[in-house]
């Protein structure tokens, strides 16, 4: 095979390039686990100090869909 037929380089087969992940944020890291803990805890804190009863289904599937580590975003207009 001449150098005219060849593919191109990336085209060869062989290894990909390797591209380094980008290393982890801490400051990130800490406001994503932030926004979905804070109010599963906020939640549930606030409902055992107003009533001994079970929340009831509304407020149970949102204390449900934080605790799945779904933040709630409250900057952002529904």
């Amino acid at each position: 095979m001449t150098t005219r037929n060849r593919p191109p380089v990336g085209q060869r087969g062989g290894r990909p390039p390797s591209h380094q992940p980008h290393p982890a944020s801490w400051p990130k890291a800490i406001r994503a686990v932030r926004g979905w803990l804070t109010p599963w805890v906020t939640l549930q804190r606030y409902w055992r100090a107003w009533t001994v009863k079970p929340p009831p289904t509304e407020l149970q599937n949102l204390i449900n869909a934080v605790s799945t580590g779904r933040p709630i975003d409250l900057y952002t207009p529904a």
